[in-house]
């Protein structure tokens, strides 16, 4: 992947779903500084969920019994609840943050851009 930014990351994650929306989508690579708490509550991080082996980038708050993940996108479903709800993940689950997210981008097909260059 090409990018004309300098970002100081350690990982890329692939996003899937558009929980984080507007700001984060479904198909962009989020830039990851590994660290294994936030900077401050909310911030945006990568969460390993290693009881349930999935991972998740939310924005996230450290508690006395473990990790909350929110959603930036508070779209409502048909009944008035949210699309994506709070989670809640127990210590007793082994939550782990990865890092915080850095920055985000969207790769494109290296043949797209040779395909639309003149020689």
């Amino acid at each position: 992947m090409y990018w004309d930014k300098q970002v100081n990351y350690d990982i890329g994650i692939p996003i899937k779903g558009d929980s984080m929306e507007p700001e984060f989508h479904y198909g962009q690579t989020a830039l990851i500084k590994y660290q294994s708490s936030p900077d401050y509550d909310g911030q945006v991080c990568a969460v390993d969920n290693v009881s349930m082996g999935n991972a998740f980038i939310k924005c996230v708050t450290v508690e006395e019994d473990g990790l909350l993940l929110q959603s930036l996108n508070i779209e409502e479903g048909q009944n008035g609840e949210r699309k994506f709800p709070d989670i809640k993940l127990y210590w007793d689950d082994n939550p782990r943050i990865i890092g915080k997210v850095v920055a985000a981008f969207t790769p494109i097909e290296i043949d797209f851009l040779f395909k639309n260059l003149e020689l």
